[in-house]
């Protein structure tokens, strides 16, 4: 009765979580002397927003322990580290809570939590580094938000963002050789 097509509006409602990234978000100017801040977080990507979750010391263990895990596998296995992040399984259970818990609960968490709409988002870059790869996100209004990733994430990050915004709003580039 309200004009919506049967069968659509639950499917719009329903938020789900895509992917999950250890990282930090930087803050230019915000820190000590006006030096850029860090923010250790859990980035969330879902199908209605990047949800931006400061990062608790159970999530800390669990980066820490896989990735000692994964240099294990690294040198057992000869593969090199970003192939074994490439094929890494983030559904794993070890990180169900993140995909178990409805969006809304997870960044009612923590009152430092925050969700950037995915309709803000104009692009999302996403640049492959030996050292960090990062992300900038240009949100609606010419805001840029900047992330640093642990562990090499970055192609990780391009999947999730790309299935989110869609392939035209995501670049993924490699930083090339220091120079």
């Amino acid at each position: 009765m309200c004009g919506t097509p049967v069968g659509t509006g639950h499917l719009e409602q329903t938020e789900t979580v895509i992917g999950h990234l250890p990282g930090q978000r930087i803050e230019d100017g915000q820190g000590l002397f006006g030096r850029a801040r860090t923010t250790q977080l859990t980035l969330v990507v879902t199908t209605r927003r990047l949800l931006c979750l400061h990062e608790t010391h159970e999530m800390n263990e669990n980066w820490l322990a896989e990735t000692e895990r994964l240099i294990e596998e690294e040198e057992r296995s000869g593969l090199p580290w970003r192939a074994l992040i490439d094929q890494y399984d983030w559904r794993s259970p070890l990180w169900a809570p993140l995909y178990d818990t409805q969006p809304d609960e997870l960044l009612a968490a923590h009152r430092g939590n925050e969700a950037i709409p995915l309709t803000d988002v104009v692009s999302a870059a996403v640049t492959l580094d030996e050292e960090r790869d990062r992300l900038e996100i240009l949100l609606a209004g010419g805001e840029l938000r900047r992330f640093l990733f642990f562990n090499q994430v970055g192609r990780a990050a391009g999947r999730f963002l790309a299935q989110a915004l869609g392939q035209d709003r995501v670049r993924v580039t490699s930083a090339g050789p220091a120079g």
